[in-house]
């Protein structure tokens, strides 16, 4: 039901539609950000690319 009413009003919406989608610009793809290493997020090297992930730091010279 709700989707047949937006349907029916759809006009109305282009300009919202239109200025939402003037907001988002993709500068670099998801393939550019990865092969430069600057990506983040899901797909980001876990702990800074070490082997074995640390669950806490500890102040040099001390590793328990």
């Amino acid at each position: 039901e709700y989707a047949i009413k937006r349907l029916k009003n759809y006009e109305k919406e282009i300009k919202d539609v239109e200025e939402e989608i003037s907001k988002h610009i993709v500068k670099k793809t998801f393939k550019e950000r990865k092969e430069r290493g600057e990506f983040v997020g899901r797909y980001r090297k876990i702990n800074g690319g070490k082997t074995i992930p640390t669950l806490f730091e500890y102040p040099k010279g001390k590793k328990e």
